[in-house]
């Protein structure tokens, strides 16, 4: 099913792309025009944000925003809980969220004002915060439905690994501190802090692969473990490494995302609301392609 999702997602992706350099490159005679030119224009009938192409990306922008309110729905009712994976609806929330702002942005033709301005920047706002807030929801250890995982399970699951671990054939002393060293530099006491862990925990995720590649080619000088052993240590300290940040971490990416909703919401309920009341107009003053 994991798999099923990250090739959709993986589509759906490749759809935005396609479809913004698409429309980029066909309608750029049209939207690099000054505007007071284009009415002139002979594309003008089709890509102006009533005509036929752009009331059309119009539609398609607000069909997508609205659908992002499923997973909210999916949060808030409770008989809708064991309908798959948060996360899996989190990603596709994401994805609508990046590709209904993007679409919408060529509808309006590049051109807003007014009423309609505040509705696209409230836009801009919650697509740019929901990628933030994504990245600080996953930093919050979940079950399958969505239910935040408390600090005692996961100590206890960091046992766990350190007993698997410490168990392996052949690890010696050496190898121990190697890897309590490289995990180590994950946890802390940052989990006092708010917004001011947000720089340890991004630099954290960039800087991973560079010390995880450190890691494996320590082991292989400095260690006795053949190549199927280091295969699963590093899989265990992965493992590791990622409890021992989730741990020290939870308070913070817990506050930030407390905070997080506190800015988000206000935008996405401005934007919903300007988009409703431009909706409304359109279809009482007939701006449609029904004439």
């Amino acid at each position: 099913m994991k798999l099923l999702h990250r090739i959709l997602l993986t589509i759906f992706y490749t759809f935005t792309v396609l479809v913004v350099i698409g429309l980029a490159v066909y309608g750029q005679p049209y939207y690099t025009l000054p505007v007071a030119e284009r009415s002139h224009h002979p594309m003008y009938e089709l890509w102006k944000p009533g005509g036929l192409i752009g009331h059309g990306l119009g539609v398609v922008g607000s069909v997508l925003l609205l659908m992002l309110l499923g997973y909210v729905l999916r949060k808030r009712l409770h008989f809708m809980s064991n309908w798959g994976n948060i996360r899996m609806w989190l990603n596709y929330h994401i994805w609508m969220g990046i590709t209904g702002p993007l679409i919408i942005l060529y509808h309006t033709s590049f051109k807003f004002g007014g009423i309609v301005a505040v509705s696209f920047w409230s836009m801009a706002a919650v697509a740019l915060s929901g990628v933030l807030g994504r990245y600080l929801y996953l930093q919050i250890p979940r079950t399958r439905t969505g239910a935040e995982v408390g600090r005692q399970e996961l100590e206890e699951q960091e046992r766990n690994y350190w007993i698997e671990l410490q168990g392996i054939s052949g690890m010696d002393d050496t190898a121990v501190e190697k890897i309590k060293s490289h995990i180590g530099s994950e946890s802390g006491s940052e989990s006092k802090r708010t917004w001011s862990a947000l720089p340890a925990l991004v630099f954290g995720d960039l800087a991973r692969p560079f010390r995880r590649m450190n890691l494996k080619r320590t082991l292989k000088r400095e260690t006795s473990l053949d190549t199927t052993q280091i295969k699963r240590v590093m899989e265990l300290a992965d493992e590791q490494e990622k409890l021992a940040r989730r741990i020290g971490f939870l308070d913070a990416a817990q506050a930030m995302l407390h905070h997080w909703h506190i800015i988000h919401r206000p935008f996405a309920a401005v934007m919903f609301l300007i988009m409703f009341v431009h909706i409304g107009v359109v279809v009482l003053f007939g701006y449609t392609w029904v004439f």
